[in-house]
Parts: structure tokens; sequence; C-alpha cells
């Protein structure tokens, strides 16, 4: 089997997700063996022999977690910053592009944006394939649909169902040649790595 361990910086993992949830899932995680490291800001994954060391603050001291392998699960930031949205006068904020309902800008009506792009919903993959039929259909028909994000599945609700597999599949660790920068961990609010030692 192998010894998994989620560190993550913020105080509880899926800030946007129902909280009483997310206490159950990090509370059956842990009743499945995996250890979860809250409050612990990963500052770098060096090389170590037969695997890697992740380093981490936590409460202001360094910790250190040993594994065979590193999966950098932090999720995905709109790369959006070098559009000069100002320029063509349209408003945004931290999460993304402001859209309306037809997930159309405040702001110009000429520009949509869905997925990671845009504000609204949830930052997930299933919620970025329903915006893209949905800004399909509003560019080609008019603006007549918006999209539902009740009931999107996320990562976190087949984690569960699939980590025995997954991990059961997990043969060697590939070599990590170089050290790595803290900043390709700060992509995110909420960062979590994931170590795994077999």
């Amino acid at each position: 089997g192998a010894e998994v361990t989620i560190v993550h910086r913020a105080s509880r993992p899926l800030e946007a997700f129902d909280p009483d949830m997310v206490d159950l899932l990090v509370k059956r995680t842990r009743e499945l063996g995996i250890r979860v490291e809250l409050d612990t800001e990963v500052r770098g994954v060096d090389a170590a022999a037969g695997g890697v060391v992740v380093r981490g603050l936590q409460n202001g001291a360094e910790r250190r977690f040993e594994a065979d392998l590193a999966v950098h699960g932090a999720g995905r930031v709109p790369d959006i910053d070098d559009l000069d949205l100002d320029v063509a006068g349209v408003k945004r904020e931290k999460g993304g592009i402001i859209v309306n309902q037809f997930l159309q800008s405040v702001s110009n009506p000429a520009v949509y944006a869905g997925g990671d792009a845009a504000a609204n919903g949830p930052k997930l993959t299933p919620k970025a394939d329903q915006d893209a039929l949905v800004l399909t259909a509003n560019l080609l028909r008019g603006n007549h649909r918006s999209p539902n994000y009740e009931g999107v599945a996320s990562a976190a609700s087949l984690c569960l169902a699939s980590h025995s597999a997954w991990f059961e599949g997990i043969k060697k660790a590939p070599e990590l040649t170089a050290q790595e920068p803290a900043e390709k961990f700060e992509s995110a609010p909420g960062a979590s790595l994931l170590g795994i030692k077999r």
C-alpha cells in the first residue's frame, strides 16, 4: 500500500464548498489512513535519494515531508493578466472576468468568458465544460442559455471512490533532477500538494 500525505496551505480544503461536507470528507480521508496536514504552505520540492522532500511552513515552523512522488494539485489561475482587459473596457475581479447570466461581460457585450476565466461559479473542469456549451449556444444564437452549476461533479467527490485503484497503479516515481521554486506552488489560494510514499 501507499502512505499518502496531503499538504494544504489553508485551515480547511475546498473552501468554496459546504464546510460540513468538507469536514466529513477530511474525516473520511483520515480514516482511510491518509495524513492531512492543514495550515501548511508548500515552500518547495527538493530532489532526494529515491524520491523528493516537500518543504513546508506550518505555524512558523519548517516541516519536511519525504515522498516517492509529489503531485501538485493547486488548481488553475486564469491567464488573463496580459490581455489588457481595461483597454477593452472589460471589468474583472481577482477570480476572473465579471459576467452576466449568459457568461457575457457585464461591461463589454462583445466579450464572453467561461471556465476559470469567468468570475462566476466553481473553478472545476465540469463547470468549464458546461460553460463551453453555454458560450457556444449564446454566440451562435444570441443570449438564451445560462449555466446551471447545481450538481456539478467535483474532483473531491470522485477522489475517495477511486483512490485505492489509483494508488495501486503507482509503480515508481519519476526522478526529479532540479529544485522546484516555491512560485510553482503558489498558483491558487488554498493550494494543496499530495505526497505519496510507497
